[in-house]
């Protein structure tokens, strides 16, 4: 995760919270996620985010669910 903070939230600031899928492959998956002021829009932060499935019992990388990859692969 790499995350770049632009600006500081205050308090009763009203957040709006986005996610944009950036890339996957079978075991894993990218988003750009920012944080912005919702009445002006301003960037609060930005985060560049990876993250994968792993087995339970071997916490090792798996594939993840077809369904999640055709979601994944409808939005790029």
């Amino acid at each position: 995760m790499s995350l770049h903070y632009r600006v500081p939230a205050k308090l009763d600031d009203e957040l709006l919270v986005t996610a944009e899928p950036t890339g996957s492959s079978r075991v894993w998956m990218g988003f750009r996620q920012r944080v912005l002021r919702k009445p002006d829009r301003q960037v609060l932060c930005e985060a560049d985010v990876i993250v994968a499935c792993v087995a339970l019992d071997t916490g090792r990388p798996t594939r993840l669910p077809e369904n999640m990859q055709q979601i994944l692969k409808n939005a790029l």
